[in-house]
């Protein structure tokens, strides 16, 4: 199979999107058949890029996948309220993060290995700066990025 199509399967899970090589592979949602979904990117078979996961118990990951796993920049949201937004590898945070209490309250802000927090470390303002003008679309390294950077420091 290439290009469109869609696959259901036995158990009552379904895929709607792209194929290649008879293997999911560019854009697609795979509804699995406990209610899990997701929306996003795919490359042979697997999560891959970008895309958003919802499990049934309502808590949601919206970021960067490999290999079917959350691995880059991403935002995980629990049923309850509480968040946990940064770097993630292999399902776990790993690197920069920020955790918040349901009422959008920081818990943590630091480095993490493994969901562990290790030590406390904040970003810089313009680091966060930087995140949000990429956030909104701009090209690191190009003149807009650093326009848009340049203005918010002006702000400050």
């Amino acid at each position: 199979r290439n290009g469109q199509g869609t696959d259901t399967y036995r158990d009552g899970s379904k895929y709607v999107g792209e194929f290649k090589d008879d293997k999911k592979h560019g854009q697609g949602t795979y509804t699995h058949f406990n209610g899990d979904n997701y929306v996003g990117n795919f490359r042979d078979n697997n999560r891959n890029g970008q895309g958003t996961y919802t499990w049934a118990s309502g808590d949601k990951y919206v970021g960067e996948w490999k290999d079917g796993k959350q691995h880059g920049q991403g935002t995980f949201t629990f049923a309850y309220g509480s968040k946990w937004v940064g770097a993630w590898e292999n399902n776990n945070l790993n690197g920069y993060a920020i955790t918040y209490y349901a009422d959008g309250s920081i818990n943590q802000e630091g480095i993490f290995k493994d969901d562990v927090f290790l030590y406390t470390q904040k970003k810089s303002k313009l680091d966060k700066h930087k995140d949000f003008c990429e956030e909104i679309g701009f090209t690191p390294k190009t003149e807009g990025f650093g326009n848009c950077v340049l203005k918010l420091m002006d702000k400050d």
